[in-house]
């Protein structure tokens, strides 16, 4: 397990040094909200922008349907970008991340699942406090292991994740502005934080009446039309769950069950898409 996470990983927890940059870009971002430069605008439009093209693009996109599912293949430009922005995200790097939650699905909500929602509060799954029984080896992982860029981003993680706060804190200091550290770093991380902890285990849980499944799947996972409007798609948690290789959520063609994250893949980035029912397609 020491092997992979350069935070000492532990089975029910994400590392100190996760959490400490957690805390980290919240405390930022307060700091800008109590700033003479803060601005509604960006809180509602700007910021969920960025989350977008950063946080939505590396962590939604790049480590989970890309590099943890493989729903779809793109350039090596494009998939090294990925990697960055997903490294930018301060969650921790693709083997770790990529490694947990293959065994999420491996044993969703069942033992050996350190999400398990039948033995956790949705909030100890959104503050990562996880389920102690389970374990990840690095089988699991072996695909992208074998790739020296997520070795080389793993082994430094903490290192380049560092560098890259200083820098644009940095650029902060010298412009006077909260906006580069905030904009740039601290804002799409609690979006991402927040929103893929907080809505992802509503998702496993009790979930209000507007919560519904297409798939009789093992685990309790569960699809909401409501929340899908705020994940840009990731609300199908069901759909996933069913059929985990597809590139889009919406696996049943129903409109209120759009994915604009799938469309963007597919106009943007892909070169071969993963359908629904495991055909592969080239674009």
């Amino acid at each position: 397990m020491k092997f992979l996470d350069p935070d000492k990983f532990k089975p029910n927890w994400t590392g100190h040094k996760i959490k400490f940059l957690i805390a980290l870009a919240h405390l930022a971002f307060i700091g800008y909200c109590f700033s003479p430069e803060f601005n509604w605008a960006f809180i509602i439009i700007g910021g969920p922008l960025l989350w977008f093209f950063i946080s939505k693009m590396g962590m939604e996109i790049g480590f989970h349907r890309l590099f943890c599912h493989k729903c779809f293949t793109t350039g090596p430009i494009r998939e090294k970008l990925l990697l960055i922005l997903g490294t930018i995200s301060s969650v921790g790097s693709s083997l770790t991340w990529v490694a947990t939650h293959r065994v999420h699905h491996k044993h969703a909500d069942h033992l050996g699942d350190p999400q398990n929602s039948r033995t956790q509060k949705w909030w100890q799954n959104w503050l990562t406090l996880w389920d102690g029984n389970w374990k990840s080896e690095p089988i699991i992982i072996k695909d992208l292991i074998r790739d020296p860029w997520h070795r080389y981003i793993h082994k430094h993680y903490f290192k380049l994740v560092a560098s890259y706060i200083v820098a644009v804190a940095a650029i902060s200091f010298v412009v006077g502005s909260w906006y580069p550290i905030v904009a740039l770093w601290a804002y799409p991380v609690i979006l991402n934080f927040n929103l893929a902890g907080f809505l992802n285990s509503l998702f496993h849980n009790d979930i209000p009446s507007f919560g519904y499944r297409n798939y009789e799947t093992d685990d309790d996972s569960k699809n909401s039309a409501v929340l899908n409007v705020v994940m840009a798609g990731a609300g199908m948690h069901n759909n996933h769950h069913g059929c985990p290789q597809s590139y889009t959520y919406n696996t049943r063609n129903k409109w209120y069950e759009f994915d604009p994250t799938a469309g963007f893949i597919k106009r943007f980035l892909a070169t071969e898409l993963v359908l629904p029912d495991g055909t592969k397609v080239k674009t």
